[in-house]
């Protein structure tokens, strides 16, 4: 595999990573919502007074209010708990993501190691025959 595929696998498997990233983010952001709302909710539920002095129809209709309160309160909960869930999967993805793009970095900074060795190697080689001329050619004019 040469080093342009290397570094663009690297490069998709980052952009996977950081979409995982952002997903992750969005999802903590829908939590904190349902929580507020929630919270928003359980304070409303709270600040319900029961009619002192009414008739059975005021009872019964802050009675359903309650009620009409508990249940959004429990949908929320319900909500949050799915969006809880999400968010380990999310981070299963992310941690997965991780690992593919730390291997496919360690492989191609071994890629770019070997292709730099090639080069030294290249250059030394190089640098013998340059030397091996030079001298060459200084025994050659000495005899001559």
């Amino acid at each position: 595999m040469n080093l342009k595929t290397f570094k663009a696998l690297v490069q998709v498997k980052k952009q996977a990573m950081q979409r995982c990233e952002a997903d992750i983010a969005a999802n903590l952001a829908k939590i904190h919502a349902k929580q507020r709302e929630q919270e928003h909710l359980i304070a409303e539920l709270n600040t319900l007074s029961v009619p002192m002095q009414a008739n059975i129809a005021a009872f019964s209709q802050c009675n359903s209010l309650k009620k009409n309160y508990l249940y959004a309160i429990d949908q929320v909960g319900t909500d949050i708990s799915e969006l809880k869930q999400i968010d380990a999967h999310l981070k299963e993805l992310y941690k997965n993501a991780c690992i593919e793009y730390e291997k496919l970095h360690y492989l191609y900074t071994l890629e770019l190691r070997k292709m730099a060795q090639k080069l030294e190697k290249e250059e030394a080689k190089q640098m013998d025959a340059i030397g091996a001329e030079v001298f060459y050619q200084k025994h050659k004019a000495r005899r001559a």
